[in-house]
Parts: C-alpha cells; structure tokens; sequence
C-alpha cells in the first residue's frame, strides 16, 4: 500500500476498475488554513463565506434547493404516482433522521458541496436493510480512498472514533470533477485567485473607511526627531484623523508637511473593482445579479425570466445529481422502477399575472389535465370526471380532410349593400 495526500491506494489492480491507483480525493482537510493567491489572501471554505457575493450565492442556491419538497414516484406505465406513506418518501420530504428536519440537512449538505467540493450523507439501515436515515457527515472528517479489492469505501473520523463506510451506505454528491471520476473540487478552491483579489479588495476597503480622513501620508520637517518623538507625532495623527474624529481639520505644526504617498480609493476605481467582482462571483455560481439584490427591481416578467433562468442553470444541475445519488444508494437495482426529484413548480410563482397566463395556454392546448394544474397552483383537486377533463382545441383541424371538401358555401349579404344594414335574409 502506498499513502498520497492522506489517501491509501493499492499497488496493484485486483479488479477491472479505472484508474484504481489514482488519488480520489485531494484531502481539503490537509488544506484547512486556505489556498496563497495572487492578492495574499489565503482563500478557504471560511474566509470565502466572508464575502458578501459568495455568502448571498451559497445561501440561495442551497435555501433554494432546501426549501423544495423532496418526493418519491412510482412509475406506473407512462404516469407516475407519489408515495405517499412508504418509508423512503417519509425519509426524504418529512424526517431524514430523528434529529433534524429535511430543510436543515439539506441546506448543509448543499453547503458543504457548494463550499468544499463534496456532500456526504450516511444511510443507516434497520435489520431489513431498508434505509432508515440520512445522517450528515462534516466533509473535513471523511477520507474516500480504494480498499486492496478496488473497492470505494469512506473513512469517517468522529473524534478519538474512526469508522469505515462502504460506499453503499454514504450519499455522495461531488461538485466539479476532480479527474478521478469519483470525488468533486469546490468553485472556492477553482476560483481561488478571483477570490483572493476580492478579499484583497474588502480589507482595502474596510482599512480605507477606518481611517477615511487618513490616506498613506508622510508627515515631513525639516527637523531630525528621536525615536520617541515619531512615535508620539504618529499616535497623535492618527488619534487626531481616525474613528469619531474623521473630517476634522489638521493643524501642522512649524515647517511640517504632508505628502501622499498612494492613490485614492476613487482613483484606484475601488468601487467598480467590487462590482466587477460582484458579478464574477456570481457567474461562478450561476446566479443573476439582480437576483443578490444588487441592482435595482426589475418588472415582474423579467424576474419570472430570471427565476427560470436560475432553476435551469443554478439548481437543476444541483438536483439532478442529488436524484441520481439517491436512487442509485436507495433503490440498487431498482432505479428505472422508482423516481425521486424536488417539486420545483413553487419558484414560478414569483409573477401571479405571468403563471394565469401560461396556465391558460396550457389548458387551452390540453397539456394538462383540470387538478394538474391546480396542483401546480396550489389548490385542492375536485375529482372525478371533472378533475380528469382535458380540453382539446377545435379550431384547427387536419389538412388532409379539407382535401376534397369543395368550395366554402356562398354567403349572401343582409340588407343594404352600402351600409349593410336592413333586415334580416330568410334565404
């Protein structure tokens, strides 16, 4: 056995496997005080949440995704039928564990993902072997590696308590591919030097509104003074031009002058700086501005085009690989029987006026039957035949039938030509 990056490997392939001798993971606890950047900033899962665009991003997207009820299908032919009462389904939209709601799990397992690369859930098992709860396992505590066989397993460590994991027994949701196929690095740590520079940009910012009155002077005389004497002139500048006493007028004494030795925040263009970070920040993670708050409101069409925009590109990808995991953990050989995704028709409600009117069309059209769409708009079913009843458009028809079908009837008009008035034609 060999040891990289905290990550045991075999020597040797036992099993037709791929690459089972790479890392499987680049061990971001080994990594906890952070990435050097450009800036000097050290970039970490911590220091990143410090940022004000990075913390409104992760807390959308995982509160998003939290909030949306987790359900289980059936498949039953071409439909599909919620399970209502079996214990999987309870697991998922009602109490993943005795512990904790599925909103709280969800939103940190989102964060962990979002923030250090990998989501793990533990699946505990009654004596059945049905699943019985979803624990969260803290990521900086989880070591993945391949046993002698080839075999994923996860080495969790609680403490002074280590324990090993099979991988049929851990939800795994990685973030973006790390090249072993298997465990996932964070936009934190892909974006570290991005993320530096805008840290760098807050300190400046904070160090610049701390002392606003105070730009990087010297202080010049013609004079030679002690060592004490620098001091004492430093400390009273400084108590003179900082905290409650910014603004006020400095009186130099004889022959002193000042001299700026650096640029101003408004000609270093520190404020287009944030704002250009802003929006890199939130290109990362797929996230409109507007939707961070940081420009001004927008109508309520444009903000039903950018919700959707933000379903499709910002959390879907999110949801699809936490379905997927799910079914392939819970349901092993089960997977094209049952169906597990979040209902996500609630974010489209955000425009009233928008969601009547494409709920119109779509009735119209008869895509939908009567209690779907009152399921989507958050109303009781009526049942029956009425709650089954679909319409179908009949002012169109098919070309082919009109083949053959002669000349449309003359129609004679009523009354006067000029003004067509008169009475009625009994022809």
């Amino acid at each position: 056995m060999i040891q990289t990056l905290g990550l045991s490997v075999p020597t040797t392939k036992t099993e037709k496997r791929s690459n089972p001798s790479s890392p499987l993971q680049a061990a971001w606890h080994l990594f906890s005080d952070g990435h050097g950047t450009e800036a000097g900033e050290s970039v970490n899962p911590h220091s990143a949440m410090q940022l004000a665009s990075v913390n409104a991003c992760v807390s959308l997207i995982s509160s998003s995704i939290a909030s949306l009820p987790l359900l289980l299908y059936e498949r039953q032919g071409a439909s599909k039928v919620q399970l209502l009462g079996n214990p999987i389904h309870d697991l998922l939209a009602f109490q993943p564990n005795p512990e904790s709601t599925p909103a709280v799990l969800w939103t940190e397992f989102l964060v962990s993902v979002l923030l250090h690369g990998n989501g793990y859930l533990e699946v505990t098992r009654n004596a059945a072997g049905g699943a019985n709860g979803l624990w969260f396992l803290n990521p900086n505590y989880v070591r993945v590696y391949r046993n002698p066989k080839g075999d994923i397993q996860y080495d969790v460590t609680e403490g002074s308590i280590k324990r090993t994991l099979p991988a049929s027994s851990v939800i795994h949701v990685p973030a973006h591919p790390s090249g072993d196929g298997v465990t996932g690095v964070s936009v934190i740590r892909n974006a570290a030097n991005v993320l530096g520079e805008s840290l760098a940009l807050d300190k400046f910012g904070q160090r610049f509104f701390r002392n606003y009155a105070t730009p990087n002077v010297v202080l010049k005389h013609e004079n030679k003074y002690k060592a004490e004497d620098k001091q004492r002139i430093r400390a009273d500048w400084e108590a003179l031009q900082t905290s409650a006493n910014q603004h006020r007028v400095a009186v130099l004494d004889a022959g002193m002058s000042i001299q700026q030795l650096s640029l101003s925040a408004e000609d270093a263009s520190w404020i287009k700086a944030k704002q250009f970070s802003r929006e890199q920040i939130a290109g990362m993670f797929h996230v409109s501005t507007q939707l961070l708050s940081s420009e001004a409101r927008v109508s309520g069409e444009v903000y039903s085009s950018q919700m959707l925009a933000f379903l499709e590109l910002a959390l879907k990808p999110w949801m699809h690989k936490i379905h997927q995991e799910l079914l392939r953990k819970l349901f092993p050989g089960q997977m094209s029987k049952y169906i597990i995704m979040h209902d996500w028709h609630s974010l489209l409600k955000s425009d009233p006026k928008s969601m009547i009117q494409s709920i119109s069309v779509a009735r119209q059209a008869g895509v939908y039957r009567t209690d779907e769409l009152r399921e989507l708009m958050g109303l009781n079913p009526v049942g029956g035949e009425v709650g089954e009843l679909i319409l179908a458009p009949v002012n169109t028809t098919d070309i082919e039938k009109l083949v053959g079908a002669g000349s449309p009837p003359t129609i004679k008009p009523v009354g006067n030509a000029d003004n067509n008035e008169g009475q009625q034609n009994d022809e």
